[in-house]
C-alpha cells in the first residue's frame, strides 16, 4: 500500500481551513504535552545559595608562612553556604531519580 496514496485519499475530502485548523491544534498540542518550561515543569526549580563573603571577598588572612586564617562570622557564613547548597544538590539529585525511576 502506497503512503502517498492512503494520505491523498484522506485528505482529499477536507478542505484547507479544515487542515490548517487539525494542523494548528496538532501543533498546540504537541508544545502542551511536550515541552514544559522550567518554573511551570513537573519538577520544581530551586535557587542556589548566594555566595558568602568567604569565596567572593578577601576573607583569608595570611597567619604564616604556609596557612591562612578566617574570622569566625566568614567561617560561619563558609559553613551555612556548603549546607544549603549540599541541600540543593540532594534535592535535585532526588528529582533526578523520579525522573529515571519512571522511564
Amino acid at each position: 500500500m502506497d503512503i502517498k496514496k492512503l494520505w491523498g485519499t484522506l485528505t482529499s475530502s477536507i478542505d484547507k481551513r479544515t487542515k490548517l485548523l487539525a494542523i494548528i491544534w496538532l501543533i498546540a498540542l504537541s508544545v502542551a504535552l511536550g515541552c514544559v518550561s522550567g518554573s511551570s515543569g513537573p519538577y520544581p526549580t530551586y535557587a542556589h545559595p548566594n555566595l558568602p563573603h568567604a569565596v567572593t571577598g578577601e576573607a583569608f588572612i595570611k597567619c604564616g608562612d604556609d596557612y591562612y586564617c578566617i574570622s569566625p562570622e566568614h567561617l560561619e557564613g563558609l559553613k551555612e553556604y556548603v549546607i544549603r547548597l549540599d541541600s540543593l544538590v540532594r534535592k535535585y539529585e532526588n528529582a533526578i531519580n523520579e525522573i529515571n525511576r519512571l522511564e
